[in-house]
């Protein structure tokens, strides 16, 4: 982590700290700090926070501040050739204490976080209490093992009180991902069932499909095959299974993948719990726990162990 990234994770947890001066006339209009008070600022930033000696520190102006008795300022920190963001502090009007915090908007329900369309689900509904949102790559074997191992322990205990949804976010580093992806979108159009009977499959057999031994094109044919058969056990309309699957329309797909990157998702698998995130493949006991948390938040009471 580089000096200027640690400044900035270190100024962003509650920090509050004494520093007495005299009490400032007209704090809530736009006015430059007196040199002793940005001094004595600066010297506690550069303590507490451990600046490098050659750091130059840039505090601005006091302004208005929505937290009453306080007026904010911003602080830039750089070393040469990096600059830290403006960071907020908060400044009482009598100049004795400074306050850092972060403030985040918390009044949008987080289950609206991640929209997931017409994707398919399994479990309950989309009445269930609890939506667990899974940013899938059909080639990470990591996402394998959660559809192989925590998926079906979730299913078991939860029911209908939960509802899972897969959304796509295949890693360019993989070859087939965004094949894969594709073309599970085109049996989820006409059959969510196939859908999850296609995923199942593919998540078993990745490592035989992308083998060094095995070339791409290849392996895009053994998808096709593995859908296109599944569509064909679900009786899909097999014309436009086939069009869907020649086509190779990849708008939906990065469609998903454009929201994973405005949610900051960077690694697969990623999972939503009621809007809070789980990433990577966790043990099943912690996953438990965060459903418990979540439908106890819904005022559901959760399954009593052994059920």
């Amino acid at each position: 982590m580089s000096r200027i990234k640690a400044f900035e994770w270190a100024a962003g947890l509650i920090l509050v700290l004494s520093v007495p001066c005299r009490a400032q006339a007209n704090a809530s209009m736009v006015s430059r700090l007196p040199p002793e008070l940005a001094w004595k600022v600066e010297a506690l930033l550069r303590s507490k926070l451990e600046l490098p000696k050659m750091a130059t520190v840039q505090i601005g102006p006091r302004t208005a501040s929505e937290i009453p008795g306080y007026d904010l300022i911003s602080v830039n920190y750089s070393v040469p050739g990096e600059s830290s963001h403006p960071i907020p502090f908060l400044l009482s009007r009598d100049g004795s204490t400074l306050v850092q915090f972060n403030k985040f908007d918390i009044s949008a329900d987080p289950r609206r976080m991640v929209t997931t369309g017409d994707r398919p689900v399994l479990g309950g509904d989309e009445r269930a209490p609890v939506s667990i949102v899974v940013f899938d790559d059909l080639e990470c074997p990591f996402c394998a093992r959660l559809h192989a191992t925590l998926l079906p322990a979730v299913l078991d205990r939860y029911k209908d009180l939960v509802s899972v949804v897969y959304m796509d976010m295949p890693s360019a580093g993989h070859p087939w991902a965004l094949r894969a992806a594709v073309d599970t979108a085109c049996l989820a159009k006409q059959s969510p069932e196939g859908f999850w009977e296609a995923v199942e499959t593919i998540h078993l057999r990745a490592g035989g499909l992308g083998g060094s031994e095995r070339s791409l094109a290849a392996a895009n044919e053994s998808l096709d095959t593995i859908v296109k058969e599944e569509g064909q056990k679900k009786r899909v309309h097999s014309a436009r299974m086939n069009e869907c699957v020649a086509k190779q329309d990849r708008a939906e797909v990065e469609a998903s993948i454009r929201q994973a990157d405005t949610l900051h998702v960077d690694e697969t698998p990623t999972l939503f719990v009621n809007g809070a995130r789980i990433e990577g493949a966790v043990p099943k006991e912690f996953l438990f726990r965060m459903i418990d948390s979540a439908l106890i938040a819904e005022g559901k009471t959760p399954p009593q162990t052994g059920q």
